[in-house]
């Protein structure tokens, strides 16, 4: 897909906010792999916009791999994302269950932590650290959680980039937009590939979850507790906190936001459209 239709995607599908529902997803078809690298410039799919959790997602597929992608652009969810975690999940049997699931990124990756409460880059918030945290992730050595992937009952920690095909990507554009990537073999999913590749009718749910922070809420000037107060907090991804002002007044908003976490279903998926 060339760099003008991804954009016209991105901008269409704004149009059809919040239409998901239960509607069925048809992913589509990729005519080349996906290259897991951060930039959606190859994506084929689809994609749809939650306004309740604020993600923008879409789905493809070829005969081997599943292909996730999402583009998040607020500010809260970013922080979300980077600081509590992001579980995919995957159930073969469309009933929203938590059968397979991919942590990616795992909770307070290694690194991320650090560069978000730098207070050197306090007022600058996510912009500063998009170069640290875009080298991470392409080394290919972050962590990731792989839940019943490699076998029912299983649990087991992976590289980002791995020689098992289970692959993710985050970048963070010079827009401030951080952008998601997964691939995951079919054979790992689905008990018989095939079957979602050629019948229309053969639906299955993917589901997105961020995890959550223990936050202790905390007045403006009170440095004690986890070390998240002024100078020390992640909240310089969201609106400007300048250093030496104190907490400014949207602080416990977000603290707040890190609470809690972000959900969101696609019920009803196809892996492969009817006129493929």
């Amino acid at each position: 897909m060339k760099r003008c239709s991804c954009l016209t995607v991105w901008l269409v599908v704004l149009l059809l906010a919040g239409c998901a529902g239960d509607n069925v997803y048809r992913s589509s078809r990729q005519q080349r792999p996906v290259h897991i690298n951060g930039f959606p410039d190859d994506w084929e799919a689809e994609m749809i916009y939650d306004i309740k959790s604020g993600i923008l997602a879409g789905i493809s597929n070829d005969n081997r791999y599943l292909y996730v992608v999402m583009k998040i652009s607020s500010p809260v969810l970013k922080q979300k994302i980077l600081m509590t975690g992001l579980t995919l999940w995957i159930d073969p049997s469309g009933k929203k269950k938590k059968d397979k699931g991919l942590v990616f990124p795992m909770q307070q990756a290694p690194g991320m932590k650090q560069a978000m409460r730098n207070p050197e880059n306090q007022n600058r918030g996510l912009k500063a650290d998009r170069e640290l945290i875009n080298s991470r992730y392409e080394a290919g050595m972050e962590a990731m959680e792989l839940i019943n992937i490699l076998g029912e009952g299983t649990t087991e920690i992976a590289n980002n980039i791995s020689p098992i095909g289970v692959n993710g990507m985050i970048r963070i554009t010079p827009e401030d937009d951080l952008v998601y990537e997964v691939s995951l073999p079919l054979n790992r999913l689905f008990p018989e590939p095939e079957i979602y590749l050629i019948d229309s009718l053969k639906t299955f749910s993917v589901g997105f979850e961020t995890g959550k922070l223990d936050v202790q809420m905390q007045r403006p000037g009170n440095d004690s507790g986890h070390g998240m107060g002024p100078g020390n907090g992640p909240s310089g991804m969201g609106p400007a906190n300048r250093q030496g002002q104190g907490t400014p007044p949207n602080t416990e908003i977000d603290m707040s936001a890190l609470a809690e976490s972000s959900k969101y279903w696609l019920k009803k998926v196809i892996l492969s459209p009817a006129s493929n």
